[in-house]
């Protein structure tokens, strides 16, 4: 469809009356919405690349379908959507996704043939998000990846194997996409990326690394994917399950980021951290960095007790920092209570002398 290209009334007041009710909806879409002539765009924000259909409140589905689909970049597809009869004939309509998100729940090998063909078909998927997903095996989840070869970005969420041993694959290796992000929630997955012969990606791309509740023994791991991936630039690390792992070795990050939560002080949580001994392993992980150019660090504290309250851990902070000649920024930014944010970021700037002096330092304690 041309820029300014007309829509007959009937499709416009079909999309805008789908829309109108469901604002959620609106905001998630994908659609390109500058091809359409400015009634249109009245409804549509400007900037949408996609749109969530309902069919059963559609009255010429066809009609909208066939409208939009040159235009539909990205699609979200719930646990309902990959049951419904329908969704096959209308992903098929859409010839230039770059993201399909599958916000799953549910058992890969009992959907229905027809969906799994059609999702992979996609051959010009970028981007692929995996929510929530249990697969028969290692070879089930790794022909999924390889039929998009032109994967770029990866996201892992609460992935689960029936059977989670290696076997030699039987596809072809050549046919592997070069990752250039990718981001693992859980640690269930990440072996598989170790091991070249059973990993369904190449990491020679990849510059951009996000991990979500990590273990010490993940460290390792990350570790060793950092050894295979020597294009890594970027590391960024949520919610550590802390138990003191050996350093690692950040030669050739450029930007890293990680979040430090205050202590509940119950030594037998699971979710026991000490915002302080994190601080301090980090502190010796920087040592390596020579390269580094960003750090953010995002704390959340809730009281006056917290440990992140030590000058000694900021001077060492401030020294070590200062030692990181390309570095270019540091961003510390804190949630909490409101005077307990402002008298931490007051803390932090006070003894941090050599970034502030610098204007390297960056704190922002705003709500």
């Amino acid at each position: 469809m041309s820029a300014g290209a007309r829509l007959s009334s009937k499709t416009i007041e079909t999309i805008v009356g789908l829309l109108a009710s469901n604002f959620n909806a609106l905001k998630s879409c994908s659609l390109v919405s500058r091809a359409f002539c400015s009634p249109t765009r009245t409804y549509l924000f400007r900037n949408i690349r996609g749109i969530h259909i309902k069919l059963e409140m559609s009255t010429d589905p066809v009609d909208i379908i066939q409208s939009i689909s040159p235009h539909v970049r990205v699609i979200r597809l719930s646990n309902d959507d990959l049951l419904n009869d329908h969704m096959p004939r209308i992903i098929s309509n859409f010839s230039y996704l770059d993201t399909i998100t599958v916000l799953g729940y549910v058992d890969w090998l009992s959907l229905p043939e027809e969906i799994v063909a059609t999702i992979s078909s996609r051959t010009t998927v970028s981007s692929l998000n995996l929510y929530s997903i249990a697969f028969k095996d290692l070879d089930q989840f790794g022909h999924l990846i390889q039929s998009f070869p032109s994967l770029t970005s990866l996201l892992l969420f609460d992935i689960r194997f029936r059977d989670p041993t290696n076997k030699k694959p039987d596809g072809d290796l050549g046919c592997k996409p070069s990752l250039e992000h990718l981001t693992v929630y859980g640690s269930a997955v990440l072996p598989i990326f170790l091991t070249t012969p059973t990993s369904p990606i190449s990491l020679q791309r990849l510059n951009k690394f996000t991990m979500m509740e990590v273990f010490a023994a993940d460290f390792v791991r990350v570790a060793m994917l950092m050894e295979l991936a020597q294009s890594i630039r970027e590391l960024h690390f949520r919610n550590i399950i802390w138990r003191a792992p050996d350093p690692l070795d950040l030669f050739g990050v450029q930007i890293i980021s990680l979040v430090l939560h205050e202590s509940d002080g119950d030594g037998e949580s699971l979710h026991y951290l000490s915002p302080e001994l994190i601080l301090s392993w980090w502190l010796r992980t920087f040592e390596s960095g020579l390269e580094l150019k960003s750090v953010t660090l995002k704390i959340f504290i809730q009281s006056r007790s917290n440990s992140l309250f030590n000058v000694e851990l900021w001077e060492k902070f401030d020294t070590v920092m200062v030692d990181l000649r390309a570095l270019e920024d540091v961003n510390i930014v804190i949630r909490g209570p409101g005077m307990l944010r402002i008298m931490l970021g007051k803390h932090i700037e006070e003894h941090c002398d050599g970034l502030r002096s610098s204007n390297v330092l960056k704190v922002d304690t705003r709500r």
